[in-house]
């Protein structure tokens, strides 16, 4: 690939060649950097507790701690999320400058028969070790040793940490700020600071200095291809013409399908066609040809343009496109559109309406919507429950949010509602108090990260 991408070709087919090189890569940037975990002997249990409890910088995460335990080994006593700044006060204006970022999350473990009380700390970015350890100091004073243990556990793209949207924010946060939060550090991140940063791949050159020589146009563009695909797979929207603008290289234009072969089109450029002039058959061979290599932007141009066409009127393909569209678009409010559509065509045809039930469950849960997330959880479990996989489906899902245990037991306290009225009581054994789930305010941002959370993930 990168032996072709140096030949006589014309310059997109040379950037896609070397794009995928750099994918199959274990280094695609030569950006990585170790990724860290740090063990502190605790010195005063009682007092690192009391800090801990007043400390702004740290978070307790609402985790069932029994899910952080290893083998053989006792649970933490308790987990937190730790920040490199204050949460912004209520009703306070949020924005990228006093949003707090996760650096790490430390763990607290008791004193075991073999082992006395520690604090452990990963995934920790070396980059930020300094910044922990002010946070530490400033938080939990005269309560630990210096760090007994210093491990690297793997290495991360610094590109892929730059785009990770790590956030840590007041729980009444609203969806719409979300959104704009989100905006913010795409232009800032992309525009900003990626053009800076020196990468391996460009000789240590940053952006900005190898967009002034021609002879790494080639790799600086695979390399914005890259983190378009990284971008798409973190469930965010950025346009990239707009760092090429920045940089001075070509732009992606939208190609007229009249000047192309549809069929033989890379896949990498479908969503750059224009849909208008394709008709409803050629819409539809795109679609699934977007849908097979998981091309999310051309599923959703693709796939929305068949909806929107009245001609469409093939009621079992559009079904299927509205249940996958569901599944990958990150407008929400066009996500609903296509499950009331999905649910009409099923009842029409006289099947269950569940499945697109399930679907708009998991929408409203993300809105932070509680009442209508109660209001579709209690309708699935009344109406719907006996159908086959919706109960296994309804579990899955309260696991796979924290709900509940796979045993069916609730997995953590309740969390107090901002309305002061339960929200959405999940099924417990006979004579067990119900438990409460509070739904955060809309965004994997907004939530605290699960046991595997690294540094460069959502």
């Amino acid at each position: 690939l990168r032996k072709f991408a140096g030949l006589d070709v014309p310059l997109e087919d040379a950037v896609e060649a070397m794009a995928v090189a750099l994918f199959l890569s274990d280094d695609p940037l030569g950006d990585q950097v170790d990724v860290l975990s740090l063990t502190y002997p605790i010195l005063d249990v009682e007092r690192f507790q009391i800090a801990a409890a007043a400390a702004t910088r740290l978070r307790t995460m609402n985790v069932d701690l029994a899910s952080l335990a290893e083998e053989g080994s006792p649970p933490p006593l308790a987990a937190y999320l730790v920040l490199d700044r204050d949460l912004p006060a209520e009703g306070t204006a949020i924005t990228l400058s006093n949003t707090p970022r996760m650096l790490c999350q430390a763990l607290f473990f008791g004193r075991q028969t073999d082992r006395e009380p520690w604090l452990e700390l990963h995934p920790l970015a070396a980059g930020d070790e300094q910044a922990v350890e002010a946070v530490l100091k400033e938080s939990l004073p005269a309560t630990m040793g210096p760090p007994a243990k210093r491990e690297v556990t793997e290495r991360m793209s610094r590109s892929q940490d730059l785009l990770a949207r790590n956030f840590s924010l007041p729980r009444s946060t609203l969806p719409e700020q979300v959104v704009e939060l989100i905006r913010q550090h795409y232009d800032d991140g992309l525009l900003n600071r990626w053009p800076a940063m020196p990468l391996g791949l460009l000789d240590g050159k940053s952006p900005q200095e190898a967009a002034a020589e021609p002879r790494y146009h080639v790799p600086l563009l695979a390399a914005i291809l890259l983190l378009e695909f990284w971008t798409q797979q973190n469930g965010s929207q950025f346009d990239f013409n707009r760092l090429r603008q920045r940089l001075g290289l070509p732009t992606q234009e939208p190609i007229d399908p009249d000047q192309v072969d549809l069929a033989n089109l890379p896949v990498t450029r479908l969503a750059r066609v224009e849909i208008e002039k394709v008709p409803d058959e050629g819409l539809l061979r795109g679609f699934r040809r977007a849908m097979s290599a998981a091309a999310l932007p051309a599923m959703r141009k693709f796939g929305g343009a068949l909806l929107d066409r009245p001609s469409f009127t093939d009621q079992e393909n559009r079904e299927q496109i509205l249940s996958l569209l569901t599944r990958v678009e990150d407008d929400s409010d066009r996500a609903l559109k296509y499950v009331a559509e999905g649910r009409a065509l099923a009842e029409k045809a006289g099947r269950s309406s569940a499945p697109w039930d399930l679907m708009e469950l998991s929408i409203r849960f993300a809105r932070g919507e509680e009442a209508e997330t109660s209001r579709i959880f209690q309708h699935l479990s009344r109406q719907h429950v006996r159908e086959p996989g919706v109960a296994v489906a309804l579990q899955d899902w309260l696991m796979q949010i924290g709900a509940i245990r796979p045993d069916g037991t609730p997995a953590a306290a309740a969390v107090p509602s901002s309305q002061g009225q339960p929200s959405l009581v999940v099924p417990t054994e006979t004579g067990a108090d119900p438990g409460k789930l509070w739904t955060p305010g809309g965004q994997q941002a907004l939530e605290e990260k699960p046991k595997l959370w690294m540094p460069g993930m959502d």
